[in-house]
């Protein structure tokens, strides 16, 4: 199998879209920094969890610092191998992966065939209650070979089996499980090119180069990741420079910074912004009826939210759920226009020409401008009669009754950051652990493409799909997130991946 999974005439097309929308992929290309010393990053979480039971695209940022991946994915979303050395089909059902050899966990332990077993049987396992587990019950088995070879058995043919396992972080199973969950939250062991050296939950995360890194040791010494979730405030800390490195930057604050020799990395992100439009828990008869799911499409101006609200740097969703830079993504498919009249037909259509009210619950301080961008979008549905009960809720209690798909009716989320539309839309099939949907005709499609091996098959078959759900919208499509981020004059090296994270192996501090 090669290095990626994606056609040649597929990355050349991702790296024409991705170019032409002037999305940075790279940071700190001022003069050459000295080795050594010490970075802070300013991030507006840290991962909840330092065992990798995570669904937050934040904690993926800080998870890739100490731990590491089967897989990794360069700036252009291409496959790149890490602890895997090279992956193939063996047969229908199976695929092999060949480790490096002679590798260690940061505590001394051997990293082999053995750990990759454990990780994978732990998310499999419903008593650990990992968010993503159903992103890999096309698991069956998981064979050991031998000490660097390990088979992943699939129940039926799978397609988008390395779109999920690329999420796979590799767990040092005979500490794990020495330890136990508890004690392993406290001294967290990995095989990434950071060793962790303290934890604060919900403030910081204290780590050193590991100098025995598969890929090279770092070259800084030390890193600090620090939970500051207020804008404001992780502006001001890059500006004093207690922060080298400030995270999802607002884009109002973009212009003064660049003039102040702040360096800008403006990333897109491979995910969307949307408003759902309730789980099979909370779906309310109005939303049963796609002409209203359709009217709610038109009734909102993604142009008018970007401008004012995201100064411009984020993209309209093309009526799906991913960017440019993610396989499956469908040249062809087109944004809803703004078309408030439009909209007003269709509910009269179904019966609502006074409008309705429908709940909406929506995170405060999980993602950049996400209070903003719930009112204006209510404002804007508020002008074809749709009323939206606002319902704010703190990070964590809306990460719970998202996971649980007893959020809404009417939901906000950035999806992704996604690769691959399969991990994009994996919460949607009727049967996924969240119950976003009941669709049977998106189930089937969403079935063959995990059965299709081959990679341009495939293809067609998430063409398919994401034509049927945009026909269908089981949402609002909103606007492909663009990560902004600030970095100091005196740093250098850091690199920005199209899975919405971060390599600092590479960056450097004056």
């Amino acid at each position: 199998m090669g290095l990626s999974m994606l056609p040649t005439a597929v990355r050349a097309l991702v790296a024409t879209v991705v170019l032409s929308l002037g999305f940075a992929t790279t940071a700190g290309a001022q003069a050459p920094a000295s080795g050594g010393g010490k970075l802070v990053v300013g991030i507006p979480l840290i991962t909840e969890s330092l065992d990798a039971r995570t669904f937050s695209a934040l904690a993926y940022v800080t998870l890739n610092l100490f731990h590491d991946r089967l897989l990794s994915v360069d700036e252009q979303g291409k496959y790149r191998p890490a602890l895997a050395e090279s992956w193939r089909l063996v047969d229908a059902h199976t695929w092999q992966f060949k480790l490096r050899k002679g590798l260690k966990f940061t505590n001394g332990d051997d990293f082999t065939a053995q750990d990759v077993k454990f990780s994978l049987e732990f998310i499999l396992d419903p008593a650990n209650k990992h968010p993503n587990r159903s992103r890999f019950t096309d698991i069956q088995e998981v064979r050991v070979v031998d000490r660097h070879t390990v088979n992943l058995v699939t129940k039926d043919p799978s397609g988008a089996l390395l779109s999920n396992v690329f999420r796979l972080y590799v767990l040092p199973s005979a500490y794990y499980k020495a330890k136990g969950a508890e004690e392993f939250a406290k001294a967290p062991v990995g095989i990434g090119p950071f060793k962790v050296t303290g934890y604060v939950p919900g403030d910081r995360l204290t780590m050193v180069a590991n100098k025995a890194y598969w890929a090279g040791a770092p070259k800084v010494d030390e890193i600090t990741v620090r939970a500051i979730p207020e804008h404001a405030t992780r502006m001001a800390a890059v500006e004093t420079g207690e922060v080298d490195i400030a995270w999802f930057v607002p884009p109002e604050h973009v212009e003064r910074l660049k003039g102040k020799g702040y360096a800008i990395s403006i990333v897109g992100t491979n995910q969307v912004r949307a408003l759902v439009l309730g789980t099979q828990a909370t779906r309310t008869k109005p939303l049963e009826d796609k002409r209203v799911r359709h009217a709610l499409n038109y009734a909102v101006d993604k142009e008018v939210l970007n401008k004012f609200l995201l100064g411009g740097f984020w993209r309209v969703a093309d009526g799906q759920v991913i960017g440019p830079a993610a396989f499956g993504y469908t040249p062809s498919l087109k944004a809803y226009p703004y078309d408030p009249a439009r909209a007003k037909r269709l509910l009269t259509e179904a019966g609502y020409a006074s409008g309705f009210t429908v709940g909406f619950e929506f995170p405060v301080g999980r993602y950049l401008k996400d209070k903003e961008y719930a009112e204006a979008v209510a404002g804007q549905l508020a002008e074809v009669g749709v009323r939206l009960q606002l319902k704010p809720l703190e990070s964590g209690v809306w990460f719970q009754k998202y996971i649980a798909g007893t959020i809404g009716p009417i939901f906000m989320v950035d999806l992704g950051p996604s690769i691959d539309l399969d991990f994009a839309t994996a919460r949607f099939p009727s049967w996924s652990q969240s119950k976003f949907w009941a669709n049977e005709p998106f189930d089937a499609l969403f079935r063959k493409q995990r059965a299709t091996a081959d990679q341009s098959e495939r293809l067609k078959v998430l063409w398919e799909m994401a034509a049927l759900f945009r026909e269908e919208a089981p949402l609002i499509f909103g606007l492909e997130v663009a990560a902004i981020h600030a970095l100091s004059p005196r740093v250098a090296g850091a690199v920005f991946t199209a899975d919405g994270t971060v390599d600092l192996t590479k960056a450097s501090v004056k």
